[in-house]
């Protein structure tokens, strides 16, 4: 939780100078941003939500997607993860949240394929009991490569080749852990299709 509030202080205080910056020059922000950054910077912004409840539980899932091109074959994205999901089941209540920051470079190699390298940063899960402390889980380290390809005759099929690398580190975790340090190593493959 801290990194992500180390984030949004750092935006905010650039957010800030840059407003600053603006009426000291007595251009509108809008104009000093144009000409510091020129006037074909386009961002690309996406939000998603991702809902699940049944009795007793209940998950929701947000991720703020900011993309950029760079170059014709070249994009940058920033993800901005966020999750809460609640037991309620008495005396067994807890709730959970979890953030995470992630950062993926595209290359773009032709119109049916394109390669992507991701770091993603995720503080530890808070976990609120009911009846005890606040638990802090291990904080987390992932590095990708995914690997998107189009399928078939049309572009409505598609597969993706996920190559993952996640360290956990609990220097940080609240509870007494046998392990300081772990990690996972993932290989995962997804088609999809649309109609």
């Amino acid at each position: 939780m801290n990194t992500v509030k180390v984030f949004c202080s750092y935006a905010l205080a650039i957010t800030t100078l840059l407003v600053s910056a603006a009426h000291a020059n007595t251009l509108s922000p809008a104009k000093w941003l144009a000409s510091a950054v020129g006037e074909t910077v386009e961002i690309d912004m996406q939000v998603d939500k991702h809902k699940l409840s049944f009795k007793g539980c209940k998950q929701t899932r947000y991720s703020l997607t900011m993309s950029r091109q760079l170059a014709p074959d070249w994009q940058v994205e920033a993800i901005a993860h966020y999750g809460r999901g609640a037991l309620s089941f008495g005396t067994l209540t807890q709730t959970v949240k979890t953030q995470a920051l992630e950062l993926v470079a595209w290359h773009e190699f032709n119109d049916d394929m394109r390669v992507g390298v991701m770091h993603k940063a995720q503080p530890g899960h808070e976990i609120v009991l009911l009846m005890g402390d606040d638990l802090d889980l291990p904080t987390s380290k992932t590095l990708g490569l995914y690997v998107d390809m189009e399928i078939g005759i049309s572009t409505e099929q598609s597969v993706r080749i996920t190559l993952l690398r996640e360290t956990w580190n609990a220097d940080s975790a609240s509870v007494p852990l046998a392990w300081r340090r772990s990690q996972d190593s993932q290989v995962q493959l997804s088609y999809s299709m649309a109609f």
